[in-house]
């Protein structure tokens, strides 16, 4: 629901605007019947001051308050279609890193015809509720690539998290590591990765090396830059091609297989998807 904050402000705004129209309307309506360059005044400067005006334009919009929620609504529509449009050259411009980057672990088909990206956080209770919905889609999909990127956002627990599961891709155990860290219960930070390493069978003082390691701060530099140049605030974030979902809906798992059939009939605009 709109605020009246926001309405308030819509208001002054309409109120403005159609000032502006009235007067530019009257200027030019004067300036076509009577020269006042000489007198430096026009029709509605001497017959009507700005007060005079605002008052006109308020009591239309008072009587016309629909006029409000219909600005807001087509200012909206203007602005979803410019991020759209803004966040279709973004993901376009930086393709190559969001999909076949050397610092992200690819699940599913690395060799698969259309790539699914996630930007996540291990303390994200919408992206533990749609691991289910991703591993299905890997589970059934065997031309899919699903490239996840780390996008830590819930302070240095999850950062722990992000690095520890980065660190296990050296040991091969990368998503049996990622899929305890989002179905097992309770905060994931660095305990509890380590705990998770050790019944993996992992190297855990390796693990604990590999964490600072190049790879590992690359893949985290460079998944937050991305997520910088896409305006990307939340998890999870799901691209394909250059189509987006945000959040987890209740049919994200519909809406993956739905893009990717799409993107597989009308191909992604891009070299390779």
């Amino acid at each position: 629901m709109v605020s009246n904050t926001i309405k308030a402000l819509a208001a002054a705004a309409l109120v403005g605007v159609f000032v502006t129209i009235f007067v530019l309307l009257q200027s030019g309506t004067s300036g076509g019947q009577n020269n006042a360059a000489d007198t430096g005044k026009t029709m509605v400067g001497a017959e009507l001051d700005r007060s005079q005006i605002e008052t006109i334009v308020k009591e239309y919009i008072q009587k016309n308050p629909r006029l409000i929620g219909d600005a807001l609504l087509e200012l909206q529509r203007i602005e979803a279609e410019e991020e759209e449009k803004r966040a279709r050259v973004a993901i376009t411009s930086n393709f190559e890193k969001l999909a076949y980057s050397d610092y992200a672990y690819i699940a599913g088909n690395p060799k698969g015809d259309v790539t699914v990206v996630e930007f996540f956080d291990y303390n994200c209770g919408f992206c533990k509720r749609a691991f289910a919905d991703m591993a299905k889609l890997i589970e059934n999909d065997k031309n899919v690539r699903v490239v996840f990127k780390e996008f830590p956002i819930f302070g240095k627990q999850s950062e722990d998290a992000a690095r520890a599961a980065l660190a296990s891709v050296e040991q091969g155990k990368y998503f049996e590591f990622h899929r305890r860290l989002l179905v097992d219960p309770g905060r994931a930070n660095k305990a509890k990765s380590l705990s998770i390493a050790r019944d993996l069978g992992l190297d855990v003082e390796k693990l604990q090396a590999d964490m600072n390691s190049s790879f590992v701060n690359k893949a985290l530099e460079e998944a937050q830059k991305l997520a910088f140049d896409l305006r990307i605030q939340g998890t999870p974030h799901y691209l394909i091609g250059t189509d987006v979902i945000q959040g987890a809906p209740e049919d994200l798992y519909d809406q993956l297989v739905g893009r990717i059939a799409q993107v597989r009939k009308e191909g992604c605009g891009l070299q390779r998807c």
